[in-house]
């Protein structure tokens, strides 16, 4: 107890007592503590003064009446300028590895350096011609030893005369470098996706892995760069079954943010791909094809058994004789578990643009049945495209076990720490509807994302004309055999 005491007293200076008070009377003003992967504290949290000094300063109302809503955080403007900067570099070829016969006809890139530098570069002729971008950054999780690579190449006064800085100031802003903090990672990403969205085509989508603790804040990010209505959806990943060793709440899944540059959602529908199972259904079910103006479909009942009851969905249809049609042909209403998969409003939309068909059975007991024109090119607004099923934005069948033993079953020894699933991004890509595309990812890491593309051409997917372009920082990666551990997270 002794020693312990004495090991304690040597980190206690003149402010330790009343930051403790602080802490336990004002938590909201600290910053989160580190813990290592074994939940052991390796760093405490700091008082966060300058958000202390906004709570306390009178005039927020007026700063808030000029500023509006906005996401602010130390070194936004210097990651601003960062995205409006030009490569300041060259690129040099790999002339050996292009010349092999292999390559000579590859319409595939790969990219090794900085990828802030490559994004730049990409901008002069990639410009709006990338289809799908796929990245899983580094998370900000204050554990793994990880310092964001990017640093200040401005000097003290250059910096100062920048952005008008005092003394204090300048010493605020330099204080994120190298550390884990929310401020630096939100430095280290924004001129990334910033020169990430001018690269995707109007049509273009890009999905974007992370974690819980940075989640909240990629979203406002996203949200800042891409615009609210560029946000299409959150896919919950459970990447894992079980973590039974963990403390307290186990965490067994990741986001992946999906945003797109066009921000009109019947667009969207054009963008992701169309579900053949759901069209084998449809053929299934339907006895025979018919085709209009709009297209090929197939006539399929509107009621159906087995659904979630809804008072909305239960309602009787008038016949062209006047009779009242219910769900599976009853005479009134019943919660026998049938009704019917459109709301009356939608039927009413229905019967009047000649999407619902009102006709006598084919049976002997010639009661009405009730059927739909199920398009396979067509939405529920009339807007010819690929038919989908809608897409759960959970996925449950991939889990991140895969990654790691594709890598050991390809390379012998782990190499790279939690690579991805080949099979998660080979998801993601068939998602988008069309196969003659352009896919970037700027995080490549082991190149998960590469490998998806090889797989689903190889596959016979399409036209098999899928490309990509690969970023990747030369890094030291992990070697099993002799437990030298240097490599981040790869994708």
């Amino acid at each position: 107890m002794i020693k312990e005491n004495q090991k304690f007293n040597e980190s206690v200076n003149e402010n330790s007592a009343l930051l403790v008070e602080l802490r336990e009377k004002l938590p909201q003003f600290f910053t989160s503590d580190k813990y290592d992967e074994n939940g052991k504290l390796i760093e405490q949290g700091a008082f966060d003064f300058a958000k202390f000094s906004r709570e306390m300063d009178k005039e927020n109302i007026s700063r808030e009446l000029s500023s509006g809503y906005t996401m602010e955080w130390t070194g936004k403007q210097l990651a601003k300028k960062q995205a409006g900067e030009r490569s300041e570099t060259v690129i040099v070829p790999d002339v050996k590895h292009n010349e092999r016969p292999e390559n000579a006809k590859s319409e595939n890139l790969f990219f090794t350096g900085d990828n802030l530098e490559v994004l730049r570069h990409l901008q002069t002729n990639y410009q709006n011609s990338v289809d799908f971008i796929y990245i899983d950054p580094p998370y900000n999780t204050g554990s793994d030893g990880f310092v964001y690579p990017d640093k200040f190449e401005y000097s003290d006064e250059k910096l100062k005369e920048e952005f008008s800085l005092n003394d204090d100031e300048l010493k605020r802003l330099k204080s994120i470098q190298g550390r884990a903090t929310h401020s630096a990672w939100l430095t280290f990403m924004y001129p990334r996706l910033y020169l990430a969205k001018k690269l995707l085509k109007d049509s273009g989508v890009i999905f974007v892995s992370i974690d819980d603790n940075e989640q909240a804040n990629l979203k406002l990010l996203m949200d800042d760069i891409f615009g609210e209505g560029g946000f299409v959806s959150e896919f919950i990943w459970q990447k894992k079954t079980g973590a039974h060793d963990a403390k307290g709440v186990a965490t067994v899944t990741e986001s992946i943010l999906v945003y797109s540059k066009e921000t009109n959602k019947k667009i969207w529908n054009k963008i992701f791909s169309q579900n053949t199972d759901a069209h084998d259904e449809a053929r299934y079910n339907c006895s025979d094809e018919y085709e209009t103006e709009r297209g090929k479909y197939y006539l399929d009942t509107l009621d159906r058994g087995g659904l979630s009851y809804s008072d909305s969905m239960n309602y009787s249809i008038t016949a062209p004789d006047g009779t009242k049609i219910f769900p599976n042909g009853r005479m009134k209403f019943e919660n026998d578990g049938w009704i019917w998969q459109w709301s009356k409003d939608r039927l009413e939309w229905g019967i009047k643009n000649g999407f619902i068909e009102i006709s006598r059975s084919k049976t002997k007991n010639s009661g009405w049945t009730v059927r739909y024109k199920n398009y396979l090119l067509v939405d529920h607004d009339g807007i010819p495209f690929e038919k989908s099923s809608p897409f759960q934005n959970i996925i449950q069948d991939v889990l991140n076990t895969e990654g790691t033993i594709e890598l050991k079953n390809l390379l012998g020894n782990k190499i790279f720490t939690n690579p991805k699933p080949v099979a998660l991004i080979e998801k993601f890509i068939s998602y988008y509807a069309k196969d003659d595309i352009t896919v970037l990812d700027f995080f490549a890491g082991s190149a998960t994302t590469a490998e998806a593309i090889f797989r689903i051409n190889s596959e016979g997917k399409g036209n098999g004309k899928r490309r990509f372009i690969m970023v990747q920082l030369p890094e030291p990666t992990f070697n099993e055999k002799n437990g030298i551990r240097t490599a981040r997270k790869g994708s």
